[in-house]
């Protein structure tokens, strides 16, 4: 599955995947979706960097697995006001991978 992004819409989700990721887990629930984003973490950081080497393309691409973790995890989260750009962009991929793993 693919998740489009442009490169604004890239980094702004790799910021926010920086924060999720550093958080400490309260729950096993949120321990054991934080160990299932981390292969995306992966992937967001790997293209970053590529792009610094001159790699061009910013769509994620996700396994089912991934794309059902990804769903699950940011479907509960509740984002603030200070990445209200995030939403926006997490609600569109939702819709998306709704629409292909319903």
């Amino acid at each position: 599955m693919v998740l489009k992004c442009n490169q604004e819409q890239f980094k702004a989700l790799h910021r926010l995947f920086a924060v999720v990721m550093a958080e400490q887990p309260t729950e096993m629930v949120d321990s054991l979706l934080k160990d299932l984003l981390q292969p995306i973490y992966h992937k967001l950081n790997t293209r970053v960097n590529s792009y610094m080497n001159g790699k061009r393309g910013w769509n994620l691409s996700l396994t089912p697995l991934q794309a059902k973790t990804y769903y699950v995890f940011f479907e509960n989260m509740d984002l603030s006001q200070n990445w209200l750009y995030e939403h926006l962009i997490i609600r569109e991929h939702l819709k998306v991978i709704n629409k292909a793993l319903a």
